[in-house]
């Protein structure tokens, strides 16, 4: 391995391609683009920044350099959110009618639990939910959050979407004070079936239909093996990233916040 004294130093190494961003929140914007102004390609975790203006001027400096910028939104390479996206794009079972999706751990330690530096649950975890929602239905029509505060930090969350033809989505967060088990899953509801998984419980999807149940192995995938596969194979081919695009995570922040505004208005 080398060692750099300082993030300045590492970019100004020829032999480097990619930077991979996995500091707190609030330096992602700033890395990324002097990682984009010194040629190099960048992978951010999320948030993609901590402000939409910050995830814009990413978008420019990555444009303005032609370098690629990605953002680690790993549900969408994760078997169990793909298999609900393919159902969805394809009508597999008709129409979705409604979803759920829910995210639970314990408070993180350290600057997690800054609300100034993490955005709390919304925007530190859920929004990997977020993410996942719009890249099944695309954007609300309309949305709604309500969250409450412990100590100061957004520890538990619960966001409706509202879609045409009626769909609703829900989506839950919680970073519990108390302690629990980290457990994530969904549930979608489809005009001919539904199909549901809990972290916690299977490793498989079960698929409800007829008043009956089954199993939906899914493939053994590691998602956050998967987003980096993706991105080095785009650099090495010189094609821009198409699952998880600036803009699509630009939205997704956007949407993410406007949630936490709402969280703050109702305090």
């Amino acid at each position: 391995y080398r060692v750099y004294d300082s993030y300045e130093t590492l970019l100004q190494d020829d032999d480097i391609d990619i930077v991979d961003i996995c500091t707190p929140t609030p330096q992602h914007a700033p890395l990324a683009i002097a990682a984009l102004r010194a040629g190099k390609h960048v992978f951010c975790e999320k948030p993609m920044a901590f402000t939409v203006n910050e995830a814009a001027q990413m978008e420019n400096a990555a444009r303005e350099n032609n370098r690629f910028l990605t953002i680690g939104h790993c549900l969408r390479f994760d078997a169990h959110y793909e298999t609900v996206k393919k159902f969805v794009d394809e009508q597999t079972y008709g129409a979705p009618l409604y979803a759920r999706l829910f995210r639970i751990a314990d408070t993180p330690p350290s600057w997690f639990r800054d609300q100034n530096k993490s955005g709390g649950v919304l925007l530190d975890m859920n929004i990997h939910d977020i993410d996942a929602a719009l890249w099944w239905f695309g954007v609300p029509q309309s949305s709604q959050c309500r969250g409450v505060f412990h100590n100061g930090l957004l520890s538990f969350s619960d966001a409706t979407f509202e879609y045409s033809q009626g769909l609703r989505v829900s989506v839950h967060g919680a970073w519990d004070p108390n302690g629990r088990d980290f457990a994530m899953g969904f549930e979608v509801a489809f005009k001919n079936a539904t199909v549901a998984w809990d972290s916690s419980k299977s490793p498989d999807l079960v698929l409800f239909q007829n008043d009956k149940s089954e199993i939906l192995p899914v493939e053994k995938t590691h998602m956050y093996r998967c987003e980096f596969e993706e991105f080095v194979n785009c650099v090495r081919e010189a094609r821009e990233p198409k699952i998880v695009t600036p803009q699509s995570s630009r939205q997704t922040l956007e949407t993410t916040l406007q949630l936490l505004q709402m969280c703050e208005a109702s305090r």
